[in-house]
């Protein structure tokens, strides 16, 4: 069992109903169990998140494949408007990202505050998810809720090959 020591105790964290919980534990039975009388694969916790969502969190492609398997929507949006993609690029994970993408998740898909992925990758400095996000066609031109681009948040936080890999393909490469 999965879970976060915290001052000595061991607290398991609250990711929400069931279908949350064993996807937080990567109990594949459990989900598969609850799946079956439970076909709503795409139910919110309080903060908004789908189970696939968490495991993209918790990085097991395993249980996401098997949650898509069964209808679960890549684009789904938690409370704040973050996409499995964007958790998987916050995440700086290139196997976690392609996986996202290639079953279908819009790279271009902002949230409540406009972030892209492409933004989340240029924020973070991630070369090879910023490069991989680019190839697949996100919007260079993209623009945050403060007018911001993905550009513009690589050249705040210094991430100068990620800005030059944004310019370049703004300029057409």
């Amino acid at each position: 069992m999965r879970g976060i020591v915290i001052l000595g105790c061991y607290c398991v964290m609250a990711f929400g109903g069931v279908l949350h919980e064993a996807t937080y534990e990567g109990n594949i039975e459990k989900i598969q169990s609850y799946i079956q009388t439970h076909p709503n694969v795409d139910e919110q916790n309080e903060a908004g998140l789908s189970a696939l969502h968490v495991a993209i969190k918790m990085g097991d492609l395993k249980i996401a494949q098997l949650l898509l398997d069964k209808g679960a929507d890549i684009n789904a949006q938690d409370l704040q408007g973050n996409t499995p993609l964007i958790l998987a690029v916050k995440k700086k994970n290139i196997e976690l990202v392609t996986f996202v993408v290639l079953h279908g998740a819009d790279v271009n898909l902002a949230n409540k505050d406009g972030i892209s992925p492409l933004h989340q990758a240029a924020f973070s400095g991630n070369e090879e998810v910023a490069d991989f996000l680019l190839k697949a066609k996100a919007d260079t031109q993209a623009r945050n809720n403060d007018g911001a681009t993905p550009y513009d948040f690589a050249m705040a936080k210094k991430n100068l090959i990620v800005a030059q890999m944004i310019k370049l393909y703004m300029m057409g490469k």
